[in-house]
């Protein structure tokens, strides 16, 4: 399973309210873009209420990482190399 970046979520909601500046309708949207309706009024209320800003993402609640991404590869890597088994899509460069 892969994220979407941060930089692809951020044009994503920029293309939706391009287009509905555009005068596309909201389902015409989420059917050409393959988001649903509501995502389409979700990223348009944010919008209109908070500009630009609104179209980062909220920051996600609970406690912070203790380990940074490279330290999570680090280990990946080692697991992968010790047990020289198949490494899971993704789990090993």
């Amino acid at each position: 399973m892969r994220k979407s970046t941060l930089d692809q979520r951020l044009a994503q909601r920029a293309k939706i309210l391009l287009e509905l500046d555009a005068g596309m309708t909201p389902r015409a949207i989420s059917e050409k873009l393959d988001v649903t309706a509501p995502v389409v009024f979700k990223w348009r209320k944010r919008y209109l209420e908070q500009g630009i800003e609104g179209l980062n993402d909220l920051a996600c609640p609970g406690q912070p990482r203790k380990l940074s991404e490279k330290k999570v590869q680090e280990i990946l890597d080692k697991t992968c190399i010790r047990y020289r088994k198949k490494p899971p899509t993704g789990a090993c460069a």
